[in-house]
């Protein structure tokens, strides 16, 4: 399967600029707003994709999709477990920081192992698609981002843990997976 840099590139830039634009709503608008906000969003996205799915055309949803999506059966199906997992820690995570910490590493951490993984291949001996760039690369930017939020430290740790989590070949998104096992780890870490 040969890979489409340009557009696999721009679903990652995608992917990281709506986990900071999150981050900043629930900064700059308060909690409450940012969850409504972010919820809108997200039933909006749940019933373009279905009127698509029911043979409905928008130009600038197909546009985007054309630019981003990975042609799978449901239109803009990464984009909403992403959405999904971002609104499950806002709700669930507490302390409102630990719940932006985990925003920021999954968008960030994922987003680049995603690009760097992809050109630099040496596979995990877990799971093939994975490689150890990407699973290094998921650690260090994930950790990084997290770090505005929680102590340095801390999120090595959990960037650690949710990379691991991240390159099984689990039966569920990662846009889920991680989110929850973020909030799971919160509970022992």
């Amino acid at each position: 399967m040969k890979i489409d840099f340009f557009k696999e590139d721009l679903r990652q830039a995608t992917h990281l600029m709506v986990g900071v634009v999150s981050v900043l709503l629930v900064q700059y608008i308060g909690f409450n707003s940012a969850l409504l906000f972010l919820s809108a969003i997200f039933v909006v996205g749940l019933v373009l994709s279905n009127f698509k799915l029911l043979g409905g055309k928008v130009k600038l949803v197909d546009y985007l999709l054309s630019l981003t999506d990975r042609n799978d059966p449901i239109p803009g199906k990464g984009a909403m477990f992403f959405a999904a997992g971002i609104l499950f820690l806002l709700v669930f995570a507490k302390p409102l920081d630990f719940a932006l910490a985990m925003i920021l590493l999954h968008a960030a951490g994922d987003a680049f192992a995603t690009v760097i993984g992809l050109r630099f291949k040496q596979p995990l001996p877990w799971n093939e698609k994975k490689s150890w760039f990407g699973f290094t690369s998921f650690i260090v930017f994930g950790a990084v981002a997290a770090q505005f939020f929680i102590s340095l430290q801390t999120a090595f740790l959990y960037a650690f843990l949710l990379a691991i989590v991240e390159s099984l070949n689990l039966p569920i998104d990662d846009n889920i997976s991680v989110p929850v096992f973020a909030l799971l780890l919160s509970k022992v870490v």
